[in-house]
């Protein structure tokens, strides 16, 4: 009965783990300190002394894996911000109002239209889009961040981008195409639960009211305010094919960065509807003074 169970000792360690972090995390402790401590728990669990666990910790510090995804991170979070200080989020919410006249059917299309880009940290690039709107519907922290997280990941299940998708169809020696149109109809399901059991409470207090105010369908208006979003998002897919297909030995990270940091400091022209239109403010020799400008502002 015992040697049974062997095989399964090394996933109960690892649960084992993530129930310290979640204990860390029940009891108010810092997200970092709660992983770091499920992470020290896990390594003891498995004979790993203290002392090489530090070194272990260390050397992963400098991976390249690592420093790509503090880069990435660091790119996500200045777009975010450059969005959100020169109010092209708020345009861009008012632009998209006037095609998804349902505030819930807004709250879901932004994370699931950053979803199609599978990066580290995508839930931050997201995660303005939706707070803005939560705000002005009244929604709870915890329901913004669970609508977020939940619709950006839909994805996960077909869209081949992901790397789960691709690791689980050479495991199974499934072709690829045939794997995404299995999972293909999962989508639909968790679309279904996320709007029965997370969208519609959080926005039960709406009722049918809607948004109170509908703006003109402009799909110029729109897709220019959208712009810097959907450079990120498209060049980040095509980069990162791109340079799977046609320089495999080159990191894919390197696409996304790209992706993200040319939004930032491009010279996008000046627009007709208006001078504060934010592509129109990107005419700054570079991300430094984009920096300054946004502090000021």
């Amino acid at each position: 009965m015992i040697d049974a169970l062997v095989p399964f000792l090394p996933l109960a360690k690892v649960l084992g783990a993530f129930g310290v972090m979640l204990l860390g995390l029940r009891l108010r402790q810092p997200l970092w300190l709660s992983v770091l401590a499920g992470g020290l728990a896990l390594a003891l669990m498995f004979g790993l002394a203290p002392l090489s666990w530090l070194k272990v910790s260390a050397a992963s510090v400098i991976q390249r894996e690592t420093c790509f995804l503090v880069v990435i991170l660091a790119l996500i979070l200045f777009l975010s911000e450059v969005l959100d200080k020169s109010g092209q989020t708020a345009r861009l919410m008012q632009a998209a109002s006037g095609f998804l006249r349902d505030p819930r059917l807004r709250l879901a299309f932004f994370p699931a239209l950053v979803g199609f880009l599978p990066m580290p940290g995508g839930a931050v690039f997201s995660a303005p889009l939706v707070r803005d709107m939560a705000d002005g519907l009244g929604l709870a922290r915890r329901d913004t961040a669970l609508v977020n997280y939940w619709f950006r990941h839909l994805w996960e299940l077909c869209w081949p981008l992901y790397p789960g998708i691709i690791l689980a169809s050479a495991l199974a020696g499934v072709p690829l195409a045939r794997l995404v149109l299995y999972t293909l109809p999962c989508i639909g399901l968790c679309m279904a639960l996320g709007w029965v059991f997370i969208m519609r409470p959080a926005v039960a207090h709406l009722g049918d009211a809607g948004s109170p105010q509908q703006a003109p369908r402009d799909l110029a208006a729109a897709l220019w305010n959208g712009l810097p979003m959907l450079v990120a998002i498209v060049g980040g897919l095509g980069l990162e094919v791109g340079m799977t297909l046609c320089a495999p030995g080159w990191p894919f990270e390197l696409g996304i960065m790209a992706a993200l940091a040319w939004p930032s400091s491009a010279p996008w022209p000046r627009t007709a509807w208006g001078r504060a239109s934010w592509p129109g403010c990107c005419a700054r020799p570079s991300c430094i003074s984009w920096w300054r400008w946004c502090c000021r502002s």
